[in-house]
């Protein structure tokens, strides 16, 4: 990607989650790469409220002690090497479950060219045409397309 603009992409809850959760995997790979500037994290407020939520939950703060100082890092990290973006208003197609919904109009509102995703019910859009540019990939799909444009 030298000389040319980052990948805009917006990283679903799911893979931020366990991505700060579980070292040497393709999640937490994805989840270093903003520091490095492989990619621009896209972040509407909704979907940060989200990841701020997520991670304080205590199931998973008892569970994983060290999640708060990682927790507090990645989401200043986010906020700075990241892009806040207007999440759309309205989304082109129903999404199976609404939860998701959020993270989807964070990625047309903020035109993403990838949502980041191990989610069956976001995959499951891939390649539909309301979503024009738009491209839903799984972590491994999204470092492969990194690892390309890098070669390029």
């Amino acid at each position: 990607m030298t000389g040319s603009e980052p990948v805009r992409a917006v990283i679903d809850t799911n893979v931020f989650v366990s991505g700060l959760i579980a070292g040497r995997t393709a999640n937490h790979e994805v989840m270093r790469l903003p520091a490095q500037k492989r990619f621009l994290p896209l972040l509407s407020p909704a979907l940060r409220q989200e990841y701020e939520e997520v991670l304080a939950r205590p199931a998973l703060t008892s569970k994983y002690p060290r999640l708060a100082g990682e927790r507090e890092a990645l989401l200043t990290l986010l906020a700075t090497d990241g892009q806040p973006v207007t999440a759309a208003a309205t989304l082109p197609l129903p999404v199976r479950d609404p939860k998701d919904e959020k993270v989807l109009a964070c990625a047309l509102g903020g035109n993403a060219a990838y949502l980041v995703s191990n989610d069956p019910d976001l995959l499951t859009l891939a390649g539909d045409p309301g979503l024009g540019t738009l491209q839903i990939v799984t972590v491994s799909e999204f470092l492969t397309v990194l690892q390309e444009q890098d070669e390029l």
